[in-house]
């Protein structure tokens, strides 16, 4: 069973991949709240370059996904496309999609 834990570590670890192959993506400042099905709360936070993930709630997101545990966690382990997942209406979207849209390749991708 998948933990949010193992959500925060695998999105950490795919966020600093991510800068590190295209640093041109440091220049995104966002500030992103993951509300998960089961009641917790994961923040994003992008600033100069770095990230900082962490369970809990964040002040004024720029973006906001609601999602599955389960199913956030194989998309980003790549068991699951986003595009499934947001057909099945497991993650979804709110606030900002342009930010999200914008930020795809680092949050999804």
């Amino acid at each position: 069973m998948v933990s949010t834990e193992d959500l925060i570590r695998v999105i950490k670890e795919r966020f600093e991949n991510k800068l590190k192959e295209k640093p041109e993506l440091a220049k995104f400042d966002e500030r992103i709240l993951i509300k998960l099905t089961n009641g917790d709360r994961v923040y994003i936070i992008l600033s100069q370059g770095k990230v900082n993930v962490g369970k809990g709630d964040i002040e004024q997101p720029t973006a906001e996904v609601e999602a599955d545990l389960e199913t956030l966690y194989k998309v980003y382990v790549s068991e699951m496309s986003l595009i499934a997942a947001m057909i099945r209406r497991k993650v979804r979207p709110k606030g900002s999609v342009r930010t999200l849209f914008k930020i795809r390749s680092l949050l999804f991708g």
